[in-house]
């Protein structure tokens, strides 16, 4: 036997066009070369994960405009502490945040967004006058 039908195609080719497989009789695969690696590359397009926004363009259609908001420009004050940073001075810096919060004439508006947002898609540091932390998985 020198030739062989492929079963996918169809098109009688050459054994050599077929990739060895020591499980079958024939002791070629039922598929032509060319019909595996097309189903290969199907699969691998399949299985490939598809591209996520950046973390920062997708916060910045997410989060709404709060006119008025104090926060504007000072996210100094409401960033979470880095493990590296100076605990006494990463409170301090909240504790003025949640002030600032208090007084803030969108304060209504922020905790009713924040409160919209799934926990696990919710910012972390001081928003809304409250300190949100990163859920732990």
């Amino acid at each position: 036997m020198t030739a062989k039908a492929c079963t996918r195609c169809g098109r009688v080719l050459p054994l050599s066009e077929f990739y060895r497989d020591s499980r079958v009789p024939v002791g070629r695969t039922s598929h032509c070369k060319t019909c595996c690696k097309t189903a290969q590359r199907a699969r691998q397009t399949r299985a490939a994960p598809q591209p996520k926004p950046a973390k920062a363009l997708a916060d910045l259609f997410t989060t709404p405009e709060l006119p008025g908001a104090l926060c504007r420009g000072r996210w100094a004050l409401f960033d979470p502490a880095d493990r590296d940073d100076d605990h006494q001075v990463v409170e301090r810096l909240h504790t003025e945040a949640v002030a600032l919060c208090s007084r803030c004439p969108a304060l209504a508006a922020c905790q009713s967004w924040l409160e919209s947002l799934p926990a696990h898609k919710r910012p972390t540091g001081i928003v809304a006058g409250r300190l949100v932390e990163e859920m732990k998985r």
